[in-house]
């Protein structure tokens, strides 16, 4: 199945005027348009967006929320500025997400990685838990200031959200295990045991680093981001 949200004319020289008149050519088209509605009011729109979040359940794909668009065209110019990102995040448009999906697992773990800026990046292993329809096993924990701050520890029942509806975040804490160990920060690096910082750029921040600037992990995801990970890749 296909379900289409834009039409581009080429070099037709038919212009539609309405972002509502594309989805009616598409559908003459014989195509299947992504459902929408017209709002004139803000108050519409609170309405068609309570219904589709209540709707969402039954629909055959995943959704994490709607799109607002200005449906008179004209006035999508106005929206243009020189930013170098509009084409492809046009102000005349807004993503209006739907609140977190959150579950409560166990912390059962923790993995220390080093990212290619020579980032030790902890992550949280937990206990195997659905929230909308995905499992979740791990989550970025960020760093250890944020640990600090929830006084989280291996053990812990924690609350889990997907950050729209994709990706796991860590939200808090919802009960100390008896038993719970202590997340501590490393003062070596886990891949090289070179001395562990808090400066990056000459700047104290939240973030621990590795010291080595040749630290063979730090080298390989650096490589791996060039590569597989980035837009230079």
């Amino acid at each position: 199945r296909f379900v289409a949200f834009n039409l581009y004319l080429g070099e037709s020289s038919f212009v539609y005027g309405t972002e509502e008149e594309k989805f009616l050519i598409l559908k003459e088209l014989g195509f299947t348009p992504v459902p929408f509605k017209v709002c004139k009011t803000i108050v519409e729109f609170n309405s068609f967006y309570s219904s589709v979040v209540d709707g969402r359940d039954k629909l055959p794909f995943e959704i994490d929320g709607i799109v607002a668009i200005v449906n008179n065209h004209e006035y999508h110019s106005v929206f243009i500025t020189n930013d170098s990102q509009t084409l492809m995040r046009p102000k005349y448009a807004r993503a209006v997400k739907f609140e977190t999906k959150v579950g409560t697992t166990k912390l059962i773990g923790v993995n220390i990685t080093v990212g290619h800026t020579r980032a030790l990046i902890p992550t949280g292993i937990l206990e195997t838990v659905r929230i909308g329809g995905v499992n979740v096993s791990n989550v970025l924990l960020n760093n250890w200031n944020e640990i600090k701050g929830f006084d989280l520890a291996i053990g812990d029942v924690v609350k889990i959200g997907l950050a729209g509806d994709i990706i796991p975040k860590c939200l808090g804490v919802v009960s100390h295990s008896e038993s719970r160990q202590s997340i501590i920060e490393p003062t070596v690096c886990p891949s090289c045991g070179s001395a562990t910082t808090r400066v990056c750029r000459g700047k104290v921040g939240a973030v621990t680093y590795c010291s080595n600037i040749r630290c063979p992990a730090a080298v390989f995801a650096k490589l791996d981001h060039w590569i597989g990970t980035s837009k230079k890749g």
